[in-house]
């Protein structure tokens, strides 16, 4: 993939409080320790980027299947 078509998001880190945010419209979900990525499609490519940018190249099925979407480019950002 051409990379330079790709641009790196700067996720939105976690703040450490002494309890959980309470009320209306709050969720809390456990985090598990493991890969932070973004999943990058732009035409019919795929790329999956890891910790500050870094383009990986594991995951293949799931680069496929990223590949596969019925867009024309998207950005998916998880863990």
């Amino acid at each position: 993939m051409d990379v330079s078509r790709v641009r790196f998001i700067l996720p939105a880190l976690p703040t450490l409080r002494c309890s959980p945010p309470t009320g209306e419209g709050w969720q809390i979900g456990l985090k598990f320790n493991g890969y932070r990525v973004q999943l990058h499609k732009v035409d019919q490519m795929a790329a999956i980027l890891v910790g500050t940018g870094r383009l990986h190249a594991g995951f293949p099925t799931i680069a496929a299947a990223v590949a596969a979407l019925p867009v024309k480019s998207s950005i998916v950002d998880g863990s």
